[in-house]
């Protein structure tokens, strides 16, 4: 599966992609605060929204982006560095 990384909305960014181990179609969507700040993921909890680190993981540098353009940079740079391996089937 080829993958998608676009902006959905101001400062929300979502990315559809074949999990690299199963390859089955996951959806990630992350966002920030309208005026820039941390880099958080929602989940099927609505009340948890944990940061995202580097490499799109929960542990590492807390990402931080300014607007929604800079994430969506920033998502595609940490997907392709953490994934690239697995986009060139």
């Amino acid at each position: 599966m080829k993958t998608k990384i676009q902006l959905n909305g101001a400062c929300s960014v979502k990315l559809t992609a074949g999990d690299p181990y199963s390859g089955e179609e996951i959806t990630r969507e992350f966002f920030i605060p309208t005026k820039g700040g941390y880099v958080r993921e929602y989940t099927s909890n609505i009340y948890d929204t944990p940061q995202v680190c580097a490499g799109l993981s929960k542990y590492g540098n807390t990402l931080h982006c300014n607007d929604g353009q800079h994430l969506l940079e920033t998502v595609r740079k940490e997907w392709r560095k953490e994934n690239s391996q697995y986009d060139r089937r």
